[in-house]
């Protein structure tokens, strides 16, 4: 009888749940925050564009692929499944030519991560963030590996971006991503991507620096 009570109790509980679940109606509008022409300007590649790093006398070359814009909506974290906000993200593939190595550069415009998902500020108000992941392969495999990812919010005022020069040319805009290891598996262990020139260099761990060209 105990048990019967529980799995009654159980039941009406997901009952609540699921019917409780909505999204926003027509009267309810949700925040939508856009992207802006100086967040756009993060995405410097072009579609099929060809991008090449060295390293001593070896090249690797990547093709640039597009990641079209997409919206998701965003909410409290509840059982009642609320949705209070609607997010976009867009990003870019860089696909090497020899297809062991992939890059896959995202932004995302948000909620800030401090902000009340229940009241979310205004549209201008959203905030930028950026994830990129690295994914390799050996040759003539199937697998893939991804690298751990890392992510940076990209207009906190506490966040201080770094400068670097790459062949002769230097660099102001610059976001630092450091990579640990990943259960043996992360590859990569720092890469630097910059606001006017893209992907600038990147490390693995096992000692090799690949430099743009």
């Amino acid at each position: 009888m105990k048990s019967f009570s529980h799995i009654l109790l159980l039941s009406f509980y997901l009952l609540l749940t699921l019917t409780s679940c909505k999204k926003n109606n027509d009267d309810d509008k949700l925040v939508t925050y856009e992207f802006t022409e100086e967040d756009k300007k993060w995405l410097i590649y072009q579609p099929n564009q060809i991008v090449s790093f060295k390293k001593g006398n070896d090249r690797l070359q990547f093709s640039v692929e597009q990641i079209p814009e997409s919206s998701f909506p965003g909410g409290p974290s509840c059982l009642t499944c609320t949705f209070t906000y609607e997010k976009k993200s867009i990003g870019t593939r860089l696909r090497a030519l020899n297809d062991t190595a992939l890059f896959i550069i995202a932004f995302t415009k948000t909620i800030p991560p401090t902000a009340d998902p229940y009241n979310p500020p205004p549209a201008s108000q959203g905030y930028l963030s950026t994830e990129i992941n690295f994914f390799w392969k050996n040759p003539g495999s199937t697998f893939w590996y991804l690298n751990n990812p890392n992510f940076q919010g990209l207009n906190q005022s506490s966040f201080a971006f770094e400068s670097t020069t790459i062949n002769g040319q230097v660099y102001n805009k610059v976001l630092k991503y450091e990579q640990a290891t990943f259960y043996g598996m992360g590859k990569i262990k720092y890469f630097y991507y910059d606001k006017t020139g893209g992907l600038l260099k990147f490390a693995t761990h096992d000692g090799d620096e690949w430099i743009r060209e």
